[in-house]
Protein backbone atom coordinates (compact mmCIF):
# COMPACT_ATOMS: atom_id res chain seq x y z
CA UNK A 1 0.00 0.00 0.00
CA UNK A 2 2.71 2.35 1.18
CA UNK A 3 4.53 1.88 -2.25
CA UNK A 4 1.56 2.01 -4.21
CA UNK A 5 0.70 5.66 -2.35
CA UNK A 6 4.56 6.26 -2.95
CA UNK A 7 4.14 5.98 -6.49
CA UNK A 8 1.11 7.96 -7.07
CA UNK A 9 2.69 11.11 -5.57
CA UNK A 10 6.14 9.98 -7.96
CA UNK A 11 4.30 10.21 -11.47
CA UNK A 12 1.98 13.14 -10.26
CA UNK A 13 4.83 15.05 -9.51
CA UNK A 14 6.57 14.10 -12.64
CA UNK A 15 3.10 14.56 -14.32
CA UNK A 16 3.24 18.07 -12.84
CA UNK A 17 6.79 19.32 -13.77
CA UNK A 18 5.84 18.04 -16.99
CA UNK A 19 2.95 20.55 -17.16
CA UNK A 20 5.82 23.24 -16.47
CA UNK A 21 8.37 22.55 -18.55
CA UNK A 22 5.74 22.30 -21.71
CA UNK A 23 4.07 25.43 -20.86
CA UNK A 24 7.74 27.07 -20.72
CA UNK A 25 9.24 25.67 -24.03
CA UNK A 26 5.75 26.17 -25.39
CA UNK A 27 5.39 29.70 -24.82
CA UNK A 28 9.37 30.95 -24.41
CA UNK A 29 10.51 29.12 -27.33
CA UNK A 30 8.16 27.51 -29.58
CA UNK A 31 5.27 29.53 -30.09
CA UNK A 32 7.91 32.79 -30.55
CA UNK A 33 10.27 30.69 -33.60
CA UNK A 34 6.76 30.04 -35.16
CA UNK A 35 6.15 33.91 -34.93
CA UNK A 36 9.37 34.74 -36.66
CA UNK A 37 9.32 31.55 -39.30
CA UNK A 38 5.76 33.45 -40.28
CA UNK A 39 7.23 36.53 -40.69
CA UNK A 40 10.10 35.37 -42.66
CA UNK A 41 7.95 33.07 -45.02
CA UNK A 42 5.63 37.09 -44.91
CA UNK A 43 2.44 35.13 -44.27
CA UNK A 44 0.22 37.46 -43.44
CA UNK A 45 -1.07 37.67 -39.63
CA UNK A 46 -4.35 35.77 -40.72
CA UNK A 47 -2.27 33.47 -41.96
CA UNK A 48 -0.17 32.85 -39.37
CA UNK A 49 -2.33 33.09 -36.03
CA UNK A 50 -4.39 30.32 -38.20
CA UNK A 51 -1.44 28.23 -38.97
CA UNK A 52 1.57 28.28 -37.38
CA UNK A 53 0.34 30.44 -33.81
CA UNK A 54 -2.28 27.53 -33.52
CA UNK A 55 0.04 25.26 -33.73
CA UNK A 56 2.46 26.57 -31.59
CA UNK A 57 -0.74 26.94 -28.82
CA UNK A 58 -2.07 23.43 -29.17
CA UNK A 59 1.79 21.94 -29.51
CA UNK A 60 1.48 19.89 -26.55
CA UNK A 61 -2.11 18.50 -27.38
CA UNK A 62 -0.87 17.01 -30.70
CA UNK A 63 2.41 15.83 -29.54
CA UNK A 64 0.25 13.87 -26.64
CA UNK A 65 -2.14 12.33 -29.36
CA UNK A 66 0.91 11.26 -31.95
CA UNK A 67 2.94 9.47 -28.63
CA UNK A 68 -0.48 7.59 -27.36
CA UNK A 69 -1.58 6.46 -30.62
CA UNK A 70 1.53 5.16 -31.23
CA UNK A 71 2.48 3.93 -27.91
CA UNK A 72 2.79 -0.09 -26.72
CA UNK A 73 -1.04 -0.98 -25.66
CA UNK A 74 -4.14 0.34 -26.73
CA UNK A 75 -4.01 4.15 -25.71
CA UNK A 76 -5.34 5.91 -27.90
CA UNK A 77 -8.46 6.57 -25.58
CA UNK A 78 -6.06 8.97 -23.73
CA UNK A 79 -4.73 11.31 -26.83
CA UNK A 80 -8.38 11.08 -28.01
CA UNK A 81 -9.51 11.99 -24.07
CA UNK A 82 -6.53 14.93 -24.07
CA UNK A 83 -7.53 16.97 -26.97
CA UNK A 84 -12.06 16.25 -25.97
CA UNK A 85 -10.60 17.34 -22.58
CA UNK A 86 -8.70 20.53 -23.54
CA UNK A 87 -11.19 21.75 -26.21
CA UNK A 88 -14.68 21.46 -23.53
CA UNK A 89 -12.14 23.13 -20.98
CA UNK A 90 -10.94 25.99 -23.10
CA UNK A 91 -14.53 26.84 -24.26
CA UNK A 92 -16.36 26.90 -20.65
CA UNK A 93 -13.40 27.62 -18.58
CA UNK A 94 -11.59 29.68 -20.33
CA UNK A 95 -14.02 31.96 -22.09
CA UNK A 96 -16.28 32.13 -18.54
CA UNK A 97 -13.55 33.19 -17.20
CA UNK A 98 -12.10 36.07 -19.42
CA UNK A 99 -16.36 37.35 -19.08
CA UNK A 100 -16.33 37.60 -15.40
CA UNK A 101 -12.68 39.34 -15.29
CA UNK A 102 -14.50 41.55 -17.65
CA UNK A 103 -17.54 41.82 -19.95
CA UNK A 104 -16.93 41.22 -23.43
CA UNK A 105 -18.28 42.94 -26.78
CA UNK A 106 -17.14 40.33 -29.54
CA UNK A 107 -16.21 41.40 -32.99
CA UNK A 108 -18.36 39.12 -33.73
CA UNK A 109 -17.79 38.85 -37.26
CA UNK A 110 -14.71 36.52 -37.27
CA UNK A 111 -16.31 35.09 -33.78
CA UNK A 112 -19.44 34.08 -35.65
CA UNK A 113 -17.52 32.36 -38.89
CA UNK A 114 -15.05 31.19 -36.12
CA UNK A 115 -18.14 29.54 -34.28
CA UNK A 116 -19.99 28.18 -37.03
CA UNK A 117 -16.77 26.00 -38.11
CA UNK A 118 -16.29 24.84 -34.72
CA UNK A 119 -19.93 23.60 -34.13
CA UNK A 120 -19.39 21.47 -37.41
CA UNK A 121 -16.11 20.33 -36.13
CA UNK A 122 -18.15 19.25 -33.08
CA UNK A 123 -21.18 17.56 -34.88
CA UNK A 124 -18.43 15.72 -37.10
CA UNK A 125 -16.66 14.58 -33.81
CA UNK A 126 -19.95 13.06 -32.50
CA UNK A 127 -20.68 11.53 -35.47
CA UNK A 128 -16.88 9.68 -35.62
CA UNK A 129 -16.88 8.67 -31.59
CA UNK A 130 -20.23 6.94 -32.13
CA UNK A 131 -19.55 3.75 -33.49
CA UNK A 132 -16.06 3.92 -31.60
CA UNK A 133 -13.85 3.54 -34.61
CA UNK A 134 -12.21 5.18 -36.90
CA UNK A 135 -11.65 5.02 -40.36
CA UNK A 136 -9.24 6.62 -42.96
CA UNK A 137 -12.71 8.64 -44.42
CA UNK A 138 -12.90 10.62 -40.92
CA UNK A 139 -9.52 12.00 -40.64
CA UNK A 140 -9.68 13.19 -44.14
CA UNK A 141 -12.41 14.85 -43.15
CA UNK A 142 -11.74 16.55 -40.76
CA UNK A 143 -8.46 18.07 -42.35
CA UNK A 144 -10.17 18.95 -45.10
CA UNK A 145 -12.67 20.87 -42.98
CA UNK A 146 -9.63 22.44 -41.26
CA UNK A 147 -7.99 23.63 -44.64
CA UNK A 148 -11.54 24.77 -45.96
CA UNK A 149 -11.26 26.67 -42.45
CA UNK A 150 -8.14 28.49 -43.17
CA UNK A 151 -9.38 29.85 -46.50
CA UNK A 152 -12.12 31.40 -44.65
CA UNK A 153 -10.06 33.10 -41.98
CA UNK A 154 -6.81 34.22 -44.46
CA UNK A 155 -9.57 35.96 -46.86
CA UNK A 156 -13.26 36.99 -44.67
CA UNK A 157 -11.21 40.07 -43.05
CA UNK A 158 -11.35 41.50 -46.56
CA UNK A 159 -14.99 39.80 -47.41
CA UNK A 160 -16.12 40.56 -44.16
CA UNK A 161 -14.74 43.94 -43.39
CA UNK A 162 -13.41 43.76 -39.69
CA UNK A 163 -10.14 44.70 -38.05
CA UNK A 164 -8.80 42.61 -35.47
CA UNK A 165 -7.71 44.45 -31.90
CA UNK A 166 -4.08 45.72 -31.67
CA UNK A 167 -1.59 44.77 -29.10
CA UNK A 168 1.39 46.82 -28.26
CA UNK A 169 3.47 44.76 -25.51
CA UNK A 170 6.48 46.22 -23.98
CA UNK A 171 9.59 44.18 -24.83
CA UNK A 172 11.26 45.32 -21.58
CA UNK A 173 14.74 44.07 -20.76
CA UNK A 174 16.27 41.09 -19.09
CA UNK A 175 16.50 37.10 -19.73
CA UNK A 176 13.59 37.39 -22.18
CA UNK A 177 14.55 39.77 -23.97
CA UNK A 178 17.92 38.00 -24.96
CA UNK A 179 15.59 35.03 -25.54
CA UNK A 180 13.64 36.96 -27.96
CA UNK A 181 16.62 38.37 -29.84
CA UNK A 182 17.92 34.59 -30.21
CA UNK A 183 14.78 33.05 -31.52
CA UNK A 184 14.39 36.74 -33.88
CA UNK A 185 18.14 35.48 -35.61
CA UNK A 186 18.29 31.55 -34.80
CA UNK A 187 14.32 30.34 -35.55
CA UNK A 188 14.81 27.13 -36.58
CA UNK A 189 17.53 26.39 -34.61
CA UNK A 190 15.22 27.47 -31.78
CA UNK A 191 11.93 25.70 -33.73
CA UNK A 192 13.92 22.49 -33.77
CA UNK A 193 15.39 22.17 -30.62
CA UNK A 194 11.38 23.46 -29.36
CA UNK A 195 10.32 20.51 -30.92
CA UNK A 196 12.33 17.65 -29.62
CA UNK A 197 11.91 19.13 -26.24
CA UNK A 198 8.37 19.01 -26.74
CA UNK A 199 8.29 15.22 -27.70
CA UNK A 200 10.56 14.36 -24.84
CA UNK A 201 8.46 16.17 -21.98
CA UNK A 202 5.15 14.49 -23.89
CA UNK A 203 6.12 11.11 -23.26
CA UNK A 204 6.96 11.35 -20.00
CA UNK A 205 3.58 13.31 -19.30
CA UNK A 206 1.92 10.37 -21.25
CA UNK A 207 3.87 7.83 -19.35
CA UNK A 208 2.71 9.16 -16.19
CA UNK A 209 -0.58 9.44 -17.24
CA UNK A 210 -0.34 5.82 -17.61
CA UNK A 211 1.13 4.69 -14.79
CA UNK A 212 -1.37 6.68 -12.19
CA UNK A 213 -3.98 5.32 -14.31
CA UNK A 214 -3.09 1.69 -13.99
CA UNK A 215 -2.41 2.11 -10.35
CA UNK A 216 -5.48 3.79 -8.99
CA UNK A 217 -7.58 1.97 -11.52
CA UNK A 218 -9.24 5.12 -13.25
CA UNK A 219 -9.60 4.63 -17.18
CA UNK A 220 -7.24 6.23 -18.50
CA UNK A 221 -9.47 8.47 -20.78
CA UNK A 222 -10.47 9.87 -17.25
CA UNK A 223 -7.20 10.94 -16.66
CA UNK A 224 -6.51 12.63 -20.35
CA UNK A 225 -10.13 14.05 -20.36
CA UNK A 226 -9.99 15.89 -16.78
CA UNK A 227 -6.24 15.72 -15.46
CA UNK A 228 -3.85 16.14 -18.53
CA UNK A 229 -5.95 18.44 -20.68
CA UNK A 230 -6.87 21.06 -17.64
CA UNK A 231 -2.81 20.71 -16.77
CA UNK A 232 -2.40 21.66 -20.40
CA UNK A 233 -5.04 24.06 -20.91
CA UNK A 234 -4.21 26.34 -17.46
CA UNK A 235 -1.43 28.41 -19.24
CA UNK A 236 -3.94 29.46 -21.86
CA UNK A 237 -5.79 30.10 -18.92
CA UNK A 238 -3.64 32.24 -17.30
CA UNK A 239 -2.49 34.05 -20.29
CA UNK A 240 -6.18 34.78 -21.65
CA UNK A 241 -6.81 36.23 -18.30
CA UNK A 242 -4.20 38.52 -18.21
CA UNK A 243 -5.22 39.59 -22.00
CA UNK A 244 -9.35 40.10 -21.15
CA UNK A 245 -7.66 42.57 -17.56
CA UNK A 246 -5.50 44.91 -20.52
CA UNK A 247 -8.50 45.33 -21.91
CA UNK A 248 -8.48 42.63 -24.67
CA UNK A 249 -11.18 40.33 -23.76
CA UNK A 250 -12.32 39.95 -27.11
CA UNK A 251 -8.98 38.38 -28.82
CA UNK A 252 -9.06 36.38 -25.44
CA UNK A 253 -12.08 34.98 -26.82
CA UNK A 254 -11.18 34.39 -30.37
CA UNK A 255 -8.16 32.60 -29.46
CA UNK A 256 -9.90 30.12 -27.49
CA UNK A 257 -12.35 28.85 -30.05
CA UNK A 258 -9.50 29.44 -33.01
CA UNK A 259 -7.28 27.37 -31.01
CA UNK A 260 -9.97 24.79 -30.53
CA UNK A 261 -11.17 24.22 -34.12
CA UNK A 262 -6.96 23.45 -34.90
CA UNK A 263 -7.33 21.07 -31.81
CA UNK A 264 -10.28 19.10 -33.04
CA UNK A 265 -10.35 19.37 -36.94
CA UNK A 266 -6.14 18.96 -37.18
CA UNK A 267 -5.38 17.67 -33.32
CA UNK A 268 -7.21 14.95 -34.12
CA UNK A 269 -6.99 14.61 -38.09
CA UNK A 270 -3.60 14.66 -38.47
CA UNK A 271 -2.38 11.72 -35.78
CA UNK A 272 -5.44 9.69 -36.74
CA UNK A 273 -4.42 9.87 -40.30
CA UNK A 274 -0.52 9.00 -39.69
CA UNK A 275 -1.46 5.98 -37.79
CA UNK A 276 -4.11 4.31 -40.01
CA UNK A 277 -1.90 4.71 -42.94
CA UNK A 278 1.00 2.91 -40.62
CA UNK A 279 -0.66 0.24 -38.89
CA UNK A 280 -3.58 -0.37 -41.90
CA UNK A 281 -6.34 -0.89 -38.64
CA UNK A 282 -8.84 1.23 -37.27
CA UNK A 283 -8.23 3.09 -33.91
CA UNK A 284 -10.48 2.30 -31.33
CA UNK A 285 -11.66 4.99 -29.30
CA UNK A 286 -14.59 3.33 -27.90
CA UNK A 287 -15.40 5.36 -24.55
CA UNK A 288 -18.74 6.41 -23.48
CA UNK A 289 -16.82 9.20 -21.59
CA UNK A 290 -15.69 10.40 -25.18
CA UNK A 291 -18.76 10.42 -26.85
CA UNK A 292 -21.05 12.51 -23.46
CA UNK A 293 -17.89 15.19 -23.56
CA UNK A 294 -18.30 15.64 -26.95
CA UNK A 295 -22.69 15.88 -26.92
CA UNK A 296 -22.10 18.16 -23.84
CA UNK A 297 -19.86 20.59 -25.77
CA UNK A 298 -21.99 20.70 -28.68
CA UNK A 299 -24.80 21.37 -25.89
CA UNK A 300 -22.90 24.05 -24.54
CA UNK A 301 -21.70 25.21 -27.66
CA UNK A 302 -25.37 25.74 -29.28
CA UNK A 303 -26.51 27.58 -25.32
CA UNK A 304 -23.99 29.99 -25.84
CA UNK A 305 -24.27 30.29 -29.51
CA UNK A 306 -28.26 31.40 -28.53
CA UNK A 307 -27.50 33.31 -25.73
CA UNK A 308 -24.71 35.43 -27.31
CA UNK A 309 -27.38 36.33 -29.83
CA UNK A 310 -29.66 37.46 -27.24
CA UNK A 311 -27.32 39.77 -25.57
CA UNK A 312 -26.36 41.27 -29.38
CA UNK A 313 -22.58 39.41 -28.87
CA UNK A 314 -22.10 40.81 -25.37
CA UNK A 315 -20.27 37.99 -23.27
CA UNK A 316 -21.87 39.12 -19.75
CA UNK A 317 -20.73 37.94 -16.29
CA UNK A 318 -23.81 36.04 -15.67
CA UNK A 319 -22.89 33.96 -18.96
CA UNK A 320 -19.05 33.58 -17.69
CA UNK A 321 -20.64 31.73 -14.43
CA UNK A 322 -22.96 29.93 -16.61
CA UNK A 323 -20.46 28.71 -18.36
CA UNK A 324 -17.93 27.82 -15.25
CA UNK A 325 -20.76 25.75 -13.56
CA UNK A 326 -21.54 23.88 -16.71
CA UNK A 327 -17.77 22.94 -16.32
CA UNK A 328 -18.58 21.93 -12.95
CA UNK A 329 -21.53 19.96 -13.59
CA UNK A 330 -19.78 18.29 -16.27
CA UNK A 331 -16.70 16.55 -14.04
CA UNK A 332 -19.17 15.52 -12.19
CA UNK A 333 -20.75 13.30 -14.80
CA UNK A 334 -17.64 12.20 -15.88
CA UNK A 335 -16.34 10.97 -13.09
CA UNK A 336 -19.71 9.30 -11.78
CA UNK A 337 -19.63 7.41 -15.09
CA UNK A 338 -16.13 6.28 -14.52
CA UNK A 339 -16.64 5.23 -11.65
CA UNK A 340 -19.84 3.80 -12.32
CA UNK A 341 -22.31 5.60 -10.37
CA UNK A 342 -24.33 5.89 -12.68
CA UNK A 343 -24.71 5.30 -16.75
CA UNK A 344 -25.71 7.18 -19.90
Amino acid sequence: MAYAVGMIILWILILSVSFYILSIVCNRYFTPSLQQIGQQWNLSSEATGATLMALGSSAPELSISLIALFKAGQHAELGTGNIVGSAIFQFLVIIGAVALVKEVRLNWKPFLRDMLFYTVAVVLLIFFLYDGTIQVHEPLIFLSVYITYLFFVIGSKKILGYKDPVKNPSEGKGPHSIIKEYTKNHAYIVFSVSVAAIGIVSWFLVESAINIAHITGIPEVIIAILIVAAGNSIPDLLSSVKAARETMPDMAVSNAVGSNNFDIMFGLGFPWLIALFITGKPIMVASENLFNTALILLGTVILTFIILIIKKWRLTKITGALLLGSYVIYIIIIIGSGLHWWTF
